[in-house]
């Protein structure tokens, strides 16, 4: 079994708990074993550093690497889970593995003085990959780091099973027929996006599998356009718009596969499909993957696909920039 390092920054002051890397650890087991490690003080707890840095940050991290932070061993990859803490870094640099990487969630451009980009540059240049919250935040550091570009990836949150489970089992308005195959898109309507090629794409399966059902759930701009579309392509039997309100789980679970949209689509509602087990098509989704759901009438559970497969290339050193 591999072996990865989660290195979590202490507890923000209010004392919030991050859940992030035990959902992390518990979506890896079997394949990783991971240690967690963390540091007991607040982060505002630095060790003195007689070095001058022109930011907090670098002074930060020039200290936590004076007082050699990291791990004891060798571990096949590690992650820190907040990619700007200087604390993080400075353990990331100290840890002996043979993949590195950073996970942000969070890009403010005010954050970042000049002289910091340069060095965070430096720090993430050394990385395997710099893993984002969502695809807004790979497009910021492509934007703000566009010779890192390269290394940018997507990992949605690993969502909390038990919390699925709940606001899947919350009263539904729709209850969809168990005689199609149902596939679902929770997006915003409010600008340009693969969302406007749906309704081409269901007329193009209308007689090939007449029993494919999509699903749209969400509200904007460009929701009468759509409509029209529908009518126009003649799939107003195959296409629904709807609303997912302020709880898409009990959508998602009735769907046997989930349809991602970039840039449109909904992190959150992706991260329960994929904690349901439910396939995560990305636009356009292949012949194969269609006829696949299309011969599961009638089952709102679908078996996981390559998803978590393409989570464990993320920490794997085959997988390459």
């Amino acid at each position: 079994m591999k072996t990865l390092a989660l290195i979590v920054p202490p507890s923000p002051p209010d004392g919030a708990d991050d859940a992030f890397p035990a959902l992390l650890a518990e979506a890896l087991r079997g394949d990783f074993a991971c240690t967690l490690i963390t540091r007991a003080e607040r982060a505002a707890a630095l060790p003195r550093c007689a070095e001058a840095a022109p930011s907090y940050t670098q002074r930060s991290y020039r200290a936590f690497r004076s007082a050699q932070e990291g791990a004891s061993g060798r571990f096949d990859a590690a992650l820190a889970t907040d990619g700007l803490h200087p604390w993080a870094l400075a353990a990331l640099d100290g840890t002996t593995a043979a993949r590195k990487l950073v996970y942000l969630r969070a890009l403010p451009e005010d954050y970042l003085l000049p002289e910091d980009r340069t060095f965070f540059a430096e720090r993430f240049a050394g990385m395997a990959a710099v893993l984002c919250e969502n695809e807004e935040i790979r497009a910021d550091f492509d934007r703000l780091f566009p010779e890192l570009a390269g290394k940018s990836r997507v990992l949605c949150p690993p969502p909390d099973p038990v919390r699925c489970r709940r606001l899947a089992a919350a009263p539904c308005a729709e209850q969809w027929e168990r005689s199609t195959a149902d596939v679902l898109a929770v997006c915003r309507l409010d600008s340009a996006s693969d969302v406007q090629k749906l309704p081409r794409l269901a007329a193009a399966w209308k007689r090939r599998r007449p029993e494919l059902r999509w699903h749209i759930a969400g509200d904007g701009a460009w929701r009468d356009w759509l409509i029209r579309e529908i009518v126009l392509a003649d799939v107003c039997d195959e296409v629904e718009l709807t609303d997912a309100g302020e709880n898409a789980a009990p959508l998602i679970a009735q769907a046997n596969a989930y349809l991602a949209l970039a840039d449109v689509g909904d992190t959150e509602a992706e991260g329960m499909a994929r904690a349901m087990g439910k396939p995560v098509l990305h636009f356009p989704p292949t012949d194969e993957q269609l006829s696949a759901i299309a011969a599961c009438v009638g089952r709102a559970v679908f078996p996981e696909w390559a998803d978590r497969q393409a989570l464990l290339d993320l920490f794997s050193e085959e997988e390459r920039i």
